[in-house]
Parts: structure tokens; C-alpha cells; sequence
């Protein structure tokens, strides 16, 4: 869920074509000007603030929403999470007294990334994701509509809920415009391959992540996929095609040190896979570094499960203390097949244990 989506532009909404009144000019002209992203968010911040202080509450408009929604936007971005609350109940008590369904579909929106990706707290979010979709429904809005289904696909997804996030991303496809919407097309491909995959349906699998890298039209995305992909032919035990799909990703379109980690880790995680002998520990060990350092949890969780397996039989006490992070880390992601993986490294290593030390005594 991308906090780009916040905006909506002004042509949608007749209201915002006013008569050359010179304080709705004003208004309009700082409006605009907060959305020029050659300036700071600071400077953004300022200028939304000029347009807002200008705002007439005893005559409510959707003027007055997308002024506020801006506002919730550019604090976002400055990670300013008390003023997100404050005017995200703003928004929804004015939306609310004039009826505009479209700004309350929003609060819900803004409240559900808020809880799924700074509160960490799910269930929270897919109530507000629901909400919001339902809001959108009244106004067969299909561009919300199958964006928030897609929204509600990730969070069962990432719940363990595989048949329900497929039927959810199958939804999203339906509203989900061909030419509009090519990107959250592809996405919901994706991520009906990765529910696949999850239920051991490998030919679907492979079928949705081929349909996905082929209609992408985001560069950075074609990268995921095509990760995702030798990710399936890693399951497989197919490494040969596992290694010729991730070094074919080119370099030039690395442009996220996180993307580089991601690469770095499937890459020579998967050449140990192929060949047991090969010396892997510095390039697990960048990956997990850069991954630390950008805070990234559910890298991390990749970087854990990886180390773990690689550190099973060379040093089974560090093995287990990755294996445990990888624990930690799945709950805090709320990631329960991380649990699951990390259990069962613990039980393959624990019986060779307790088999040593029967044979030294």
C-alpha cells in the first residue's frame, strides 16, 4: 500500500472549480504548490498550511477535504504521526457532516495504513481497509474498490489466509483497469503466485509470476517478480534456473540498497543449495547487515531463515539463536510461516544434539 496513493487530483471532484474569488484562488494556488515535489516537505508543509489557515469551517466543501487530506499526506512523509490522528479525525468529522462518502473512504484508508504500517497492529488495518472499500463500493469508485480489495489481499497473505487472499487479488483484478491500473494488475498477479506457492500449486505458481513480470510496466517491480520467480524454482530444487533467473536482473536497475540485499542473499543462498561446500557467510552476512540497518523486518526474516539453514550443521548453537530471531522477527511482522519455518529448523538441529552428546559419553 503506497502512501502515494493519498492524493486524488483535483479534476475528479467538480468542487474545486471556483469562481476567481481571490481567497479561493489563494487557497488553490497554496494547494497546488504543496504538491511540487521539486520543493522540501518542510516547504510542502508550509504551503499546504497557507492554503488550510485560509479554510472557511462554518461552510464546508470538499475544498476543505482535499486540503486536509493533503495536510495528512505531508506529514506522513515527515513521519508527524500525531498530526496524521488529528487531522485524519478532522477529516472524517467534516466528511461526515456534509456526506461525502469519498473523504470518509479515505480516513479509513489513512487509518488502515497507519495501523498496518506504523502501529503494526493488523487487525486494525484490515477493519479500516474494509471500511474504506465499502465507502468506495457505494460510489462504484472501481479503481478504489479493486485497490483496497488488493490491500485486503496482502494482509490475508501475510495472516496465512492463501484461498482468501486469492479470492481477494481475483476481485481486485476484476475493477483493476487494463490501462489505468497495469501496476496493481501485475501486483495482484504476484501475489496470487506467492498464495500459490504457499499451497504447494506450483504450475499456478509459475503461471500468475509469468503473467506478472510480463505486463509490469514498473522496472523495480519486474525485479521483485522476477525474485519471487527463481524463489519458486528454489522450492523446487530447480537451482540451476533459480541462479540463471536472479543473475539475469540487471545491475542498472538496482537502484534500493534493500533490493540489493534481496539479491544478494537469494543469490548466494541458492548457490549453497546447489553446492553445500561453498562458502557463503560474507554475503549472508551484507545482506543481513544492510537489512539491519535499514530496519528492514521483513528482510530480515528472509536473512534469519537463511542463516539459520546455513549455520545448521557448521555451528548449530548460532543456528539456533537465528533461528530464534527469526521467531522474534515473525511475530513482530505478524508472520506466522516464519514461526513455522524457524520451529522446524529448531527440531532438525536439537535430535542431532542430543545425538552427540550420547555419542561422547
Amino acid at each position: 500500500m503506497s502512501i502515494s496513493l493519498f492524493l486524488c487530483s483535483c479534476k475528479k471532484h467538480k468542487d474545486l472549480t471556483f469562481t476567481s474569488s481571490n481567497k479561493k484562488d489563494s487557497i488553490v494556488y497554496y494547494y497546488h504548490q504543496s504538491k511540487n515535489k521539486h520543493l522540501s516537505y518542510q516547504d510542502r508543509l508550509a504551503k499546504i498550511n497557507q492554503a488550510y489557515k485560509h479554510l472557511n469551517f462554518s461552510k464546508i466543501d470538499s475544498l476543505n477535504l482535499a486540503i486536509i487530506y493533503k495536510k495528512i499526506k505531508i506529514h506522513f512523509d515527515l513521519k508527524q504521526y500525531d498530526s496524521v490522528n488529528h487531522y485524519n479525525k478532522l477529516l472524517f468529522f467534516y466528511s461526515t457532516k456534509i456526506k461525502n462518502t469519498y473523504y470518509k473512504a479515505k480516513h479509513h484508508y489513512i487509518n488502515s495504513y497507519y495501523n498496518e504500517f506504523v502501529q503494526l497492529k493488523k487487525d486494525s488495518a484490515f477493519y479500516h481497509s474494509s471500511k474504506s472499500k465499502e465507502y468506495f463500493l457505494e460510489l462504484s469508485d472501481s479503481n478504489n474498490i479493486g485497490k483496497r480489495s488488493l490491500d485486503i489481499a496482502y494482509m490475508q497473505y501475510e495472516a496465512g489466509d492463501y484461498h482468501g487472499s486469492v479470492e481477494s487479488s481475483l476481485e481486485a483484478i476484476k475493477y483493476l483497469s487494463e490501462k489505468k491500473n497495469l501496476k496493481s494488475r501485475a501486483s495482484s498477479y504476484d501475489l496470487i503466485a506467492r498464495n500459490y506457492n504457499q499451497l504447494q500449486l506450483f504450475e499456478k505458481t509459475i503461471k500468475y509470476n509469468e503473467l506478472a513480470i510480463s505486463i509490469t510496466p514498473n522496472k523495480r517491480n519486474q525485479l521483485i517478480y522476477t525474485n519471487n520467480l527463481a524463489k519458486i524454482y528454489l522450492d523446487l530444487k530447480n537451482y540451476e534456473k533459480t541462479i540463471e533467473l536472479l543473475n539475469s536482473v540487471d545491475q542498472n536497475d538496482i537502484k534500493k540498497i534493500n533490493d540489493k540485499a534481496l539479491i544478494i542473499d537469494n543469490l548466494a543462498y541458492a548457490k549453497w543449495l546447489q553446492n553445500s561446500k561453498l562458502n557463503i557467510e560474507y554475503q549472508l552476512n551484507e545482506a543481513f547487515k544492510i537489512r539491519k540497518q535499514e530496519n528492514n523486518i521483513k528482510g530480515l526474516i528472509d536473512s534469519y531463515e537463511h542463516l539459520a539453514h546455513y549455520f545448521s550443521n557448521k555451528n548449530p548453537k548460532k543456528a539456533i539463536n537465528y533461528a530464534n530471531q527469526l521467531v522474534k522477527a515473525s511475530r513482530l511482522a505478524v508472520h506466522p510461516n516464519g514461526e513455522l519455518k524457524a520451529l522446524k529448523i529448531i527440531m532438525n538441529i536439537q535430535p542431532k544434539d542430543t545425538q552427540s552428546r550420547n555419542g561422547s559419553s
